[in-house]
């Protein structure tokens, strides 16, 4: 094939796809737009609402723990850990709500995570110890 002819077999296939465009496909791409720039700004709006409630979350969370006379450390990281598994449900409601399917996704989070919990299954029942030591206090440090 010479170079002539494929230089006008490719400008009759762009000729085609600019008259596909200019058919209505155009149309189809701005009204998919609008609707993504819509979603977009429901999620924005939502996340303003999620860091007002994870800011009360936080709040109500140190207090309950500060009631209860927990270790300061142990507040921090409790603390750390409510709001960081709610910005992981809000990151996956707000794909959700944007039209993107959820159920692999989860399926694919959860697989990780029992992964990284069998990897370090000691260290994560050690860590747990520690913790429910931290809660409990079941030793007391007075002279008998």
């Amino acid at each position: 094939m010479t170079k002539q002819k494929q230089l006008e077999e490719l400008y009759l296939k762009n000729q085609i796809r600019i008259e596909q465009l200019k058919s209505g496909q155009i149309e189809e791409w701005k009204e998919f737009l609008k609707k993504l720039d819509r979603e977009l700004r429901k999620t924005l709006s939502g996340n303003n609402l999620t860091d007002f409630k994870r800011q009360r979350l936080e709040k109500q969370l140190k207090k309950g723990l500060k009631k209860k006379a927990t270790d300061p450390a142990l507040t921090s990281f409790l603390t750390t850990l409510a709001v960081a598994i709610l910005k992981v449900l809000v990151g996956i409601s707000a794909l959700g709500f944007m039209g993107i399917g959820m159920t692999s996704f989860i399926a694919v989070l959860g697989a990780a995570g029992l992964a990284v919990g069998m990897a370090l299954s000691g260290t994560l029942q050690n860590f747990a110890g520690g913790v429910i030591i931290l809660l409990l206090k079941p030793f007391n440090s007075t002279p008998f």
